[in-house]
């Protein structure tokens, strides 16, 4: 599953709606505005009374020196439960 803005194609902002569950479209994506080295915290919200009511909202929280850091590649599928640490 994953979650899109309503917006016809492009960029969500911070204040753009959540699309209803089925209505996603890999062309709709949120951008954050942001310089190197900023930190945000991005939260998802979904109501326990209503599961169809998200939203999705972020904050800056601090900023950074920039690193530059090396490419890291993950494969993750049901033969690794999803990415789960084994115990």
């Amino acid at each position: 599953q994953n979650l899109a803005p309503v917006v016809e194609e492009g960029y969500g902002t911070l204040y753009s709606a959540v699309a209803p569950i089925g209505q996603q479209n890999a062309g709709r994506l949120w951008q954050i505005e942001a310089q190197d080295g900023e930190v945000y915290r991005i939260e998802l919200h979904r109501s326990v009374d209503d599961p169809s009511e998200i939203s999705v909202r972020w904050q800056k929280v601090d900023s950074r020196p920039s690193q530059v850091v090396e490419d890291r590649y993950f494969l993750v599928g049901s033969f690794n439960r999803w990415g789960y640490a084994f115990e």
